[in-house]
């Protein structure tokens, strides 16, 4: 597994050994990147990171800040390993990683400034029940007050219908990977 594109194009990845992790498929990965352009200084968290490949593409890709969260004491280990690979090669994005059990510890992110954009992409099988406590929570839902929110979720699979807080704004599927993107509801 490698970065696809920017300035850590071709950098190789460790992931986290076993079946927990599901990295982004590379195709998929290149895909929702190119749709989204230029990244430059915006602040990105990659939730339920594993090896930290999509925050790393967003970093090679311009994004000044970059937030990892996973609670998973190995892919923690591969982030770290991963991000100071990164920064040898002269990267210059803000990195910061943390050990977090998302749903339940969304809470803590609302500490952080707020993002540009958050990607999320869980164990398949609890997509739809994490997707619906994470969009239910206040603290969460008012740290991304500015973000769009992109939730990664089986192609074959439907998705929760939002809060009032939020709308879907969009479905794009890349490959095997089906990438909803969220915004908050203006408020009124």
């Amino acid at each position: 597994m490698n970065i696809v594109s920017g300035q850590l194009r071709g950098l190789p990845l460790r992931a986290p050994a076993g079946m927990t992790t599901r990295p982004t498929a590379v195709r998929s990965r290149k895909a929702l990147f190119d749709s989204l352009g230029d990244l430059s200084g915006k602040t990105v968290a990659d939730l339920f990171a594993g090896s930290g490949a999509i925050g790393l593409e967003a970093a090679s890709r311009g994004a000044s800040s970059v937030w990892f969260a996973d609670a998973a004491a190995g892919a923690i280990k591969c982030i770290k390993a991963n991000t100071a690979k990164a920064q040898s090669l002269g990267c210059q994005s803000e990195f910061e990683i943390l050990n977090i059990s998302l749903p339940a510890g969304a809470m803590r992110l609302s500490v952080l400034a707020e993002p540009d954009i958050v990607f999320a992409d869980p164990p398949y099988a609890e997509t739809t029940e994490y997707l619906s406590a994470i969009l239910n929570d206040a603290a969460f839902t008012r740290w991304c007050r500015k973000a769009v929110l992109i939730w990664e979720v089986p192609a074959d699979r439907g998705l929760v219908p939002p809060p009032p807080s939020w709308s879907l704004e969009a479905i794009r599927i890349f490959g095997g990977a089906k990438f909803a993107f969220f915004r908050r509801t203006p408020e009124e």
